[in-house]
């Protein structure tokens, strides 16, 4: 045996043979040629997985919500097993009896000797001190690590790091392309060695490809302007007012023996109003900015929209830069409050919004 037990939670018939490929409208005759699974061969594959895996249990529970909107999967009569009804408040027994861990990180208040000058930071981590000291705390202290659940499906995230990936590759093998359909053409074939047989992120990449030809474009229009990828992936770190930070920069383009910041993003970009910018959390360029300007001569920094292929320089870079400073003496304090943040509209996306009872 493998295991000692196996716990399966969402047992459920809309949760647990749900297809990832989204592609319900393909004919049986698209599935035959281009050899994808149908939904009946997707149930039996899943189906052989899970009992599998059981076999290699010696207890296994399986868990389902039954009410007018859920039920349990029908795979679930299938196999040989034994119910056991059990309410909220039992399984709050079950969960959390002589769990000190649930006390000590949702109390109201949690208050610690903490040194930001004895820790490296970096853009991310006081971004995320500054949007909510609980987060920083379940986060970099705790380390409570976000649970991703696997899946086929490519999100935001997914795609950022694969493109990202795909442009490092790219411009560490090849220095010039005679147009963008070079560049393009070239992109596709390492993403596609990057993402081998899997059909969906193949579709993936083929709909990206299609959004960068604006990004191609003005990459073509850059060479041809001088402008040549120098650094990438270049990780650096530095001290500034006192805390020492690190980061990893996505490229530096070097012209005329000036250097220029480029941070890609495939998905939003962070945008500064006059009446937002003293809420702002986010000093990506300023940090690189601070940490490298006694080492380079830089000349600009840039967000590069890759999707609508734009440079976008941060309107209130200036105006950001002083703002860091205020913002780092917050970090001064050598007794910290790591207290829940007041906008709620930080814990839409958070995964420890359960644990602060949001």
């Amino acid at each position: 045996m493998d295991f000692e037990a196996i716990i399966v939670c969402d047992f459920n018939e809309s949760q647990i043979f749900s297809n990832p490929f989204n592609d319900l409208f393909l004919s049986s005759a698209i599935r035959a040629r281009t050899k994808m699974l149908t939904p009946k061969e997707y149930r039996d594959i899943q189906k052989h997985h899970i009992i599998n895996l059981f076999k290699k249990s010696k207890k296994n529970a399986v868990c389902y919500i039954q009410n007018d909107q859920n039920t349990p999967a029908r795979f679930l009569f299938e196999l040989q097993s034994t119910k056991s009804n059990f309410n909220e408040e039992s399984l709050n027994e079950i969960i959390f009896t002589s769990s000190r861990l649930k006390q000590k990180i949702t109390e109201d208040r949690i208050e610690k000797d903490y040194d930001f000058k004895n820790t490296v930071l970096s853009p991310l981590k006081l971004k995320t001190f500054l949007d909510c000291k609980r987060k920083y705390y379940l986060k970099y202290i705790a380390k409570l690590e976000d649970f991703q659940v696997p899946t086929d499906k490519m999100d935001e995230r997914q795609i950022g790091i694969l493109l990202h990936e795909g442009l490092y590759r790219l411009y560490d093998k090849y220095k010039f392309f005679e147009n963008e359909k070079e560049l393009l053409e070239k992109l596709k074939d390492i993403l596609y060695e990057m993402v081998e047989n899997q059909i969906v992120l193949k579709t993936s990449t083929d709909v990206w490809i299609k959004k960068l030809h604006k990004f191609a474009l003005k990459e073509i229009e850059r060479l041809k302007e001088g402008f040549i990828p120098k650094f990438l992936e270049f990780e650096t770190e530095g001290t500034y007012k006192g805390f020492s930070f690190k980061g990893k920069i996505d490229r530096i383009d070097e012209k005329n023996k000036k250097y220029y910041i480029i941070d890609y993003k495939s998905g939003a970009i962070p945008k500064t109003s006059k009446k937002s910018l003293i809420k702002t959390t986010d000093f990506q360029l300023q940090i690189y900015y601070r940490i490298l300007e006694d080492k380079l001569p830089i000349e600009n920094l840039f967000y590069f929209d890759i999707k609508n292929g734009i440079l976008l320089e941060d309107d209130f870079f200036e105006e950001k830069l002083n703002l860091l400073d205020e913002k780092l003496k917050l970090l001064e304090e050598k007794r910290i409050n790591f207290s829940k943040t007041q906008d709620l509209s930080k814990c839409r996306y958070c995964p420890y919004t359960i644990l602060c009872e949001r």
